[in-house]
């Protein structure tokens, strides 16, 4: 396959959807309008719970996919994810949402 940046940047989604890597899977699939299926790739993508890029983007796709309490959800967990160290960050009701994972 040809570099994720090279078919990135000329638009061939359909073929960088292919990619093994989540996250050229991923931004190809949200180009495509393919939403739900771009926020499980990054979602199901290894070790997606500790990255807060994964977590990010996966929100974003569920956003655009009307999904907004799921989008809020992994948005938070991106944050906390952010946070290093293995320690999650106070979510104003003394409760870790490390643990979460998103309805499908």
């Amino acid at each position: 396959m040809d570099d994720p940046r090279q078919l990135l940047g000329e638009g061939r989604f359909e073929e960088l959807a292919n990619d093994d890597h989540p996250l050229w899977r991923g931004l190809a699939l949200l180009e495509l309008k393919r939403w739900r299926e771009a926020a499980r790739t990054f979602e199901e993508a290894p070790d997606a719970s500790q990255s807060g890029t994964m977590l990010e983007l996966a929100g974003a796709a569920r956003w655009l996919s009307g999904e907004r309490e799921t989008a809020v959800e992994l948005w938070l967990a991106a944050l906390e994810a952010g946070n290093g160290n293995g320690r999650a960050a106070a979510s104003g009701d003394g409760q870790s949402r490390r643990t979460h994972r998103p309805r499908r």
